[in-house]
């Protein structure tokens, strides 16, 4: 982002790990979930710009409101395991609140699946068909349509 490779990843913290896998997996079996994405390669904002428009027929925006404690670049471009992206119905709030602390998982509730943006607080606010055209136009994507043969 700033064109420099720097730091050490954190630590993987394996127990942490199994815990959350065991909470994604059970609230899928009880269909407390309605989605799921793990936060790795361009941290959160790339994460919920994905969960946007992942679904091709019916890209859904959604309305995020972010604490930082620290600096907001770090907050949504960091990279590193254990987050993962979840949407549920409100009416699944309880179960999934239950599930979560069952298994020793932390949820942060940071915002809603509404309109036709990605908004990040006042940072960002993209439509979310300029998301899905710059995702699926891009020339990675030409270049495999065109040459994968």
């Amino acid at each position: 982002m700033h064109g420099v490779i720097a730091g050490k990843l954190p630590p993987i913290n394996y127990d942490y790990e199994r815990s959350l896998h065991n909470f994604l997996v059970l609230a899928a079996e009880l269909k407390a979930i309605s989605s799921a994405h793990d936060v790795s390669d361009g941290g959160l904002a790339v994460t919920l710009a994905e969960c946007c428009i992942l679904n091709q027929e019916q890209p859904l925006g959604a309305r995020v409101v972010l604490e930082f404690h620290g600096r907001p670049d770090f907050a949504l471009f960091g990279e590193g395991g254990g987050r993962v992206v979840i949407s549920y119905s409100p009416e699944n709030t309880r179960l999934v609140d239950q599930l979560a602390k069952a298994s020793g998982v932390e949820i942060d509730v940071v915002g809603v699946v509404s309109g036709e943006s990605l908004e990040i607080n006042e940072l960002i606010n993209v439509p979310v068909s300029q998301l899905a055209d710059k995702y699926y136009n891009s020339i990675p994507s030409n270049f495999y349509t065109s040459y994968s043969r």
